[in-house]
């Protein structure tokens, strides 16, 4: 179990709130379990807005995890908040998975000015593209092949940088192309005959 999380900083709630997301992916993208619980914060002032989200995980499972999240003005804060439900209906169409939590704030600094900002965490039933998988195999087979097949080498926190995938996902590659992992790092496996 572990968190993550990100702070931003823009100019209005949507500016914080995209740049905040997307950190927030990349971590996702990086770190193995499914979302638990999220939480976040929507602060607005005369120097701009900030927004912070942390999520909590759990697990081992290399699902597709993602949140996502809109900000929709109104003239009041049941208005906002059909516009922001709207929205982020929409976005959910195209996924697959469950909606594992979410979370709605609503902010109405001046009367006649409503906004609802809605943040969604998805733990998708995807485990990963397919062609994606074997594409990034045959550039870890290639990488090995220069190393004379010699996966100790690796770098595996490095090459799950390179991929925006978690370290299991590597060890899992590894795996699909014979090798085992032991203490110490990864070693070719032995053929049963």
């Amino acid at each position: 179990m572990n968190l993550i999380s990100a702070f931003e900083r823009g100019h209005n709630v949507e500016e914080a709130l995209d740049a905040a997301i997307e950190k927030m992916n990349s971590q996702l993208k990086a770190s193995d379990g499914l979302i638990e619980k999220i939480d976040f914060q929507v602060d607005v002032g005369y120097s701009g807005a900030t927004v912070s989200i942390t999520l909590s995980l759990n697990g081992e499972s290399p699902l597709h995890t993602e949140i996502l999240g809109v900000n929709q003005r109104g003239l009041n804060n049941s208005q906002a908040l059909k516009k922001a439900t709207q929205l982020i209906n929409e976005r959910l169409e195209r996924r697959k998975g469950v909606i594992q939590d979410f979370a709605v704030k609503n902010i109405e600094p001046i009367p006649g000015r409503a906004y609802s900002t809605i943040i969604v965490a998805i733990n998708e039933d995807v485990i990963e593209d397919s062609h994606d998988a074997v594409s990034r195999r045959r550039r870890i087979q290639k990488a090995l092949d220069l190393l004379s097949r010699e996966p100790s080498t690796l770098n595996i926190a490095k090459v799950a940088d390179v991929f925006s995938v978690s370290r299991k996902m590597i060890y899992h590659d590894l795996e699909a192309l014979g090798f085992s992992r032991h203490e110490g790092g990864v070693k070719k496996g032995e053929d049963k005959h």
